[in-house]
Order: structure tokens, then C-alpha cells, then sequence
């Protein structure tokens, strides 16, 4: 993985958050998931998420890492694929 990457990504979800701009419509689970984050320091000023012991905390963050990476494609690719080739049916 490109750790270096990382940084913008979780930065701008942080701030996103402590804004109040992420909606979610009062999901459970996604709250749940965010309320398991915990955030480590990479000693290069990055940050990435700590993935909960699986069998011992019963804590998942699959919800949160999804929306982190959905919010890094938003902030990173620019436009839609549909925009130059149009809808593929079969």
C-alpha cells in the first residue's frame, strides 16, 4: 500500500466529520463501524485507520473504510467513465 496516499483521504474524512457534513440517514451499522475507528499516528505525519482485533473486540470498521475509500475516489478522479463511453447494456 501507498501509505503516503493515505493521509488526504483520512484527513478530509476527519474534517468532514467534525464539520457535520457526513450523512449517513441514521445508519446503524455505519455508526456503529465509525464508532470502532481508532487512528494511528505514522510518524510522517500520515495517518491510517487500526483494524480491531477481529475475534477479541468484536468491533468491525468495514462501513468506515468503505466510505473512505468511496470519499478517496470522490477526491481523486475527477469525472465518471459514463461521461466518455456512455452506458454498456448487454
Amino acid at each position: 500500500k501507498n501509505r503516503a496516499k493515505e493521509f488526504p483521504r483520512f484527513q478530509k474524512l476527519m474534517e468532514l466529520a467534525l464539520q457535520g457534513r457526513i450523512r449517513h440517514a441514521g445508519n446503524k451499522i455505519l455508526s456503529w463501524n465509525m464508532n470502532c475507528v481508532r487512528m494511528r499516528g505514522d510518524g510522517n505525519d500520515g495517518i491510517r485507520p487500526i483494524k480491531p482485533e477481529r475475534f477479541k473486540s468484536g468491533k468491525r470498521i468495514d462501513g468506515a473504510v468503505a466510505l473512505i475509500l468511496a470519499l478517496s475516489r470522490a477526491m481523486f478522479h475527477k469525472g465518471s467513465v459514463y461521461e466518455t463511453r456512455g452506458l454498456v447494456s448487454a
